[in-house]
């Protein structure tokens, strides 16, 4: 449903969408003619929408260098290395904030430790800040690899 997908972009991404190009076949055409809702529609949507009975229409509206070419356009697409990226991205993603959340747990755990009132609990304590510190140094690492693979 068009309405729907128009409603669902609006509210995805509300002010960023600028125009909506709709492309449609003969048979919508026919249709449209008796049936006028989706002009309603339009008044409750921020942004325009342009209905082109063709594809080959689409270029008078959008560069041919910036339409894929099932669109009659020129710009490279591949889904499936758009599907790998977008998942190795989300992967990533998930790794951040999990490195994210351990270092506010350990940032938190140095807050609450309590001073030594000792040499010998100060050097227990010195030992655990040296492998909280180990730790922080060594978690960013593969994460960072993997950033810098994307």
């Amino acid at each position: 449903n068009t309405k729907l997908i128009l409603r669902t972009l609006q509210e995805a991404l509300p002010g960023q969408v600028q125009v909506a190009y709709i492309v449609q076949s003969g048979k919508f055409w026919k249709k449209r003619q008796t049936n006028h809702g989706h002009s309603k529609e339009k008044g409750k949507l921020e942004f325009p929408t342009v209905m082109i009975s063709d594809v080959e229409k689409l270029i008078r509206y959008i560069e041919s260098t910036q339409l894929t070419s099932d669109l009659s356009g020129f710009l490279p697409y591949n889904h499936e290395e758009w599907i790998k990226l977008r998942l190795d991205l989300e992967h990533f993603i998930s790794s951040f904030n999990a490195l994210m959340e351990h270092t506010s747990h350990v940032e938190q755990e140095v807050r609450l430790q309590q001073l030594a009132k000792d040499v010998e609990s100060a050097e227990e304590l010195l030992s655990q800040h040296m492998q909280l510190q180990h730790q922080l140094h060594k978690a960013p690492q593969g994460t960072l690899k993997e950033g810098n693979s994307l």
